[in-house]
């Protein structure tokens, strides 16, 4: 109760750049480049005319120009921060001012024929502000960095829902912002309709085995009080919620459900083998002398698990172990003290059944047949063992884009975007060079980086490129006159200072500024990209690099990345590696705890083997079936590793108490319940929209059914079993 109301005190921050390190690198890198030439990461709003004119219709453009104006109004956005047709300038001089493409609007069959001339004389709306086949118009707006992104994207999605009704065509808001925010909203709206769903699957197998009302809510009730607590104790400390930590309730859900249910169990068998006739007090008495020692060494290895993400250097990483160690620190003591309680004050003729449920016979014949023969271990282990080489093929890979499903509306107007202009990522690379007061007026200097912009046009994931030797040939080419096939650049460090100053004319000296500095030192060259993915990203950079070395360095230039192509790749990665290493530390610090616990080391072996086998057995289905290793995807390990510990725990306990037969009988069917409900419920995200839902339920589920196969099916030796 204390820790609810932080509920209301909770702030969401589901952008991409809040999973980064304030301090990193490509971060504090990429923030250089872009306060040195006054860049922004951009929204997109792509126009798509209906007219079969295309754009090169007067109520198209009006609604362009008005788009433009409109954005210019919210609350935040500069003037300069939107570039359009109805803002860019064009060459034609009417004064001493240049004008907009869109100032006067065109009107006529004439006026539509001169724009495109203006256009095609100036090759660099071509794919930007224009699409390539002349039906879509671009309206970019250049995120001011204090901004509230999220409010942004909401006032973009207004003021687009505002004109749909009377617009002549169609608007789609994409970009790398948009996709951050839509995806963790996505998110968060799923978990909100699927969650429910995979409790009332979970209540549906609670009933089938215990058949009554009260078991179902004092399972249930211990997984919506463990994450209210934790999500409330998260609002009052003021951290936000990540995209990392707005998995918590699925991770919550999953484990804290499993005490629980070895609780139940322990009734059931408890009153079946005593009868009727057993107090409240002695049931729950009895209860915690059978589990209180298992759920605790389940809660501390799990606790050790989590806790070994704070040796990440990310917030977000290190938000996520803190938060689902306080989680499940709250449903540990949830069930030594509440749900005892509840017993006592319940007795068990409310919380199961006298007689055998539905469930119970198919699970009870499943249990019968848990011992396999020799040979069927042969062949058992051998197809794990295919199974697991699929792990050899597993790979990094992600992205925003592929976060929404094929069919989803931001899909499908991405993939309209990437049709229509040339790229709406940006990856951007800053020249420099060590020698020369102004390298930048040298042609020897221009033409290495114009042969660095032409290879870099040729890579297969490259859309367009935008660079001081591109935009220079254009001016010149507009300011000779536009002769026929000739935009040779400048070729004398006079003229080329001149065409510097024409385009400070043109563009105005911001505009100048996004292409070279003022001290002429430093060009930036802007790759413009579709799907901008980590394993097609990293391939460009390497090829970069390559070309750097070729064109640039023996002039002594230098390449640096930036933009939102190089922070989300410096984020992927860093991410992926990061819960990799902690989880491999986790492993290794649950063995020694359970080695120091057991006092054997065969049986720390034995109880961390489910889990291990879970995440083995979960990377190669992922490698055969082609799912990467992700942001998403990399945090199912954290479940595996836990629920696998939990059964094994509860299994060894009971061995080494009363036998493994005795063990197969009292945990057997808890851990198959558990796995069952836990497996059903969550497997449920599969159904998810949102593919990163869907891979982490068919993972989760996967994992579960895998720990409890080691776990449960077993074969007896001559000094107890397998596992």
């Amino acid at each position: 109760m204390l820790a609810l109301p932080g509920l209301f005190r909770l702030h969401l921050r589901l952008d991409g750049r809040s999973l980064v390190h304030p301090d990193s690198p490509a971060l504090a890198l990429d923030r250089e480049i872009q306060a040195t030439f006054g860049t922004r990461d951009p929204i997109v709003l792509l126009l798509d005319a209906a007219a079969p004119d295309g754009i090169f219709d007067a109520e198209f453009l009006r609604w362009v120009r008005q788009v433009s104006l409109d954005i210019r109004q919210l609350e935040g956005v500069e003037g300069r921060d939107v570039v359009s047709l109805a803002t860019q300038s064009r060459d034609r001089v009417d004064s001493i001012d240049t004008r907009p493409y869109l100032v006067p609007l065109p009107e006529t069959p004439a006026d539509f024929e001169s724009l495109r001339a203006d256009l095609e004389a100036a090759a660099i709306p071509l794919g930007i502000l224009v699409g390539q086949q002349w039906d879509t118009a671009a309206v970019w707006v250049r995120v001011p960095p204090q901004i509230d992104r999220a409010a942004l994207v909401s006032s973009l999605e207004r003021l687009v829902a505002a004109s749909a009704e009377d617009a002549p065509g169609r608007a789609w808001a994409v970009g790398a912002p948009v996709a951050e925010v839509l995806l963790g909203r996505h998110l968060l709206l799923d978990l909100l309709w699927l969650l429910p769903l995979s409790f009332a699957l979970i209540a549906a197998v609670l009933w089938g085995v215990f058949r009554r009302p009260w078991a179902i809510l004092l399972a249930l009730g211990e997984v919506a009080a463990g994450i209210v607590f934790t999500f409330g104790l998260l609002g009052w400390s003021g951290q936000p919620v990540y995209l990392t930590t707005a998995i918590l309730p699925i991770v919550l859900a999953t484990l804290g459900l499993t005490d629980e249910i070895h609780v139940l169990s322990a009734c059931q068998r408890r009153v079946r083998r005593s009868g009727p006739g057993l107090s409240h007090s002695s049931l729950a008495a009895r209860v915690l002398d059978d589990l209180a020692r298992p759920m605790v060494l389940t809660s501390a290895t799990t606790v050790i698990g989590f806790l070994s993400f704070l040796a990440s250097d990310l917030p977000s990483v290190r938000s996520f172990g803190l938060w689902a160690a306080v989680g499940i620190a709250f449903c540990l003591a949830w069930s030594l003290w509440l749900t005892p309680a509840a017993v006592r004050v319940l007795g068990a003729e409310r919380l199961v059944a006298p007689g055998e449920g539905w469930l119970e016979s198919p699970l009870r014949r499943v249990l019968e047949r848990a011992s396999v023969g020799r040979g069927a271990w042969v062949v058992l282990f051998g197809g794990l063992f295919l199974i697991v080489a699929g792990a050899g093929r597993i790979a990094v890979q992600d992205g925003w884009v592929s976060g929404f499903a094929a069919g989803s509306e931001f899909r499908r107007g991405m993939e309209r975007a990437n049709e229509s202009l040339l790229g709406t990522h940006r990856l951007l690379a800053r020249v420099t060079f060590a020698e020369g007061k102004k390298p930048f007026h040298d042609p020897a200097v221009l033409h290495a980086v114009g042969s660095f912009e032409d290879r870099l046009r040729r890579e297969p994931s490259v859309g367009g490129v935008l660079g001081p030797f591109g935009y220079l040939s254009s001016i010149t080419y507009l300011a000779k006159g536009r002769p026929s096939a000739d935009r040779a650049p400048p070729d004398s460090a006079e003229y080329i200072r001149r065409m510097w100053r024409r385009m400070e004319l043109g563009l105005g000296i911001e505009g100048r500024r996004e292409v070279v500095t003022d001290e002429r030192d430093g060009g930036l060259v802007t790759l413009l990209l579709g799907e901008a993915n980590y394993r097609d990203t990293r391939d460009l950079i390497e090829r970069i690099r390559t070309l750097e070395e070729d064109h640039l360095a023996p002039l002594g230039g230098r390449v640096d990345l930036g933009g939102d192509v190089a922070v989300s790749q410096a984020m992927i990665g860093s991410i992926v590696r990061g819960q990799l290493a902690s989880l491999t530390v986790a492993l290794v610090g649950i063995f020694f705890f359970l080695w120091l616990v057991f006092g054997r080391f065969a049986l720390a072996l034995r109880a961390i083997l489910p889990s291990s086998a879970a995440g083995a057995v979960a990377l190669g289905v992922m490698g055969w079936s082609g799912i990467p290793l992700g942001v998403a995807t990399s945090m199912f390990l954290a479940i595996a590793l836990g629920v696998g510990v939990d059964f094994a725990i509860h299994w060894i306990e009971w061995q080494r108490r009363e036998g493994h037969s005795a063990a197969r009988a009292a945990v057997g069917p808890a851990i198959l319940v558990d796995t069952l409900a836990i497996a059903l419920g969550f497997g449920l995200l599969i159904a998810s929209r949102v593919p990163a839902n869907a891979r982490l339920g068919l993972l989760v589920a996967l994992a579960i059914v895998v720990s409890c196969g080691v776990t449960v099916f077993g074969r007896e030796k001559k000094r107890g079993a397998i596992l």
